[in-house]
C-alpha cells in the first residue's frame, strides 16, 4: 500500500513541476511579446565613427560604423539586410545628396533585448567620386556631417505570417 502512495505522490510531483515550468514559460514568452512592438518603434541606429582611407589614390573607401540600439527587452529580432544611402553636408554645401552613395549589407546579426549591436557599412568610391570627395573634404575638414538613411530588414516570429519587417531610420555622424 505504501508503494502505491509513493507512486501517486511521484505522479503529483511530476505534474506539479510540469505545470509550474509551463506557467513560467508562458509568462516569460508573454513578457517578451509585450516588448515586441515598443522595440520596433524604438530601434535606433547611431553613427559613432566615419573613417576614410585611400583619399590620395584613385579609389578611396569610406567606412561607417553603425550601432543599432534596442532599448526594449524583446529578444527575437535578427537584422537580415541593411540598405544604406549616404551623403555629406556642411552648413553651406552638400555632396552626394542628389545621388547618395548606396550599399547593401547582409549581416544576419541577432539583436538582443536591452542592448545594441554594431556593424560596418563600407563604400568604395570610384576615381571621379574620390576626386570630388577629396576636394570637398579638404575644403571643409572638421565641419562635415555624414547623413545616412537605413532601410533595415528584420526577421521576427512574424516571418511566416506576414513576412519580414522593413524599417527606415536616419542617423548622422561627424566626419
Amino acid at each position: 500500500m505504501n508503494l502505491h502512495l509513493n507512486r501517486m505522490n511521484l505522479l503529483v510531483l511530476i505534474f506539479t513541476v510540469l505545470s509550474a515550468s509551463s506557467a513560467v514559460y508562458l509568462i516569460s514568452s508573454t513578457w517578451n511579446y509585450l516588448h515586441f512592438y515598443p522595440s520596433l518603434d524604438q530601434l535606433q541606429p547611431f553613427i559613432p565613427q566615419v573613417t576614410l582611407s585611400g583619399l590620395s589614390t584613385n579609389q578611396s573607401r569610406i567606412e561607417v560604423k553603425v550601432i543599432l540600439e534596442n532599448p526594449q527587452g524583446y529578444t527575437g529580432i535578427t537584422i537580415v539586410n541593411v540598405y544604406t544611402q549616404l551623403y555629406f553636408n556642411t552648413s553651406s554645401t552638400s555632396l552626394f545628396q542628389d545621388h547618395p552613395l548606396v550599399t547593401t549589407q547582409n549581416p544576419r546579426i541577432p539583436l538582443g533585448g536591452d542592448g545594441a549591436t554594431s556593424f560596418l557599412v563600407g563604400y568604395v568610391l570610384g576615381q571621379n567620386d574620390t576626386s570630388t570627395f577629396t576636394r570637398f573634404y579638404n575644403s571643409n575638414a572638421g565641419h562635415i556631417t555624414a547623413h545616412a538613411t537605413f532601410t533595415i530588414r528584420l526577421s521576427t516570429f512574424l516571418d511566416a505570417a506576414s513576412g519580414q519587417i522593413l524599417l527606415t531610420r536616419e542617423a548622422n555622424g561627424s566626419l
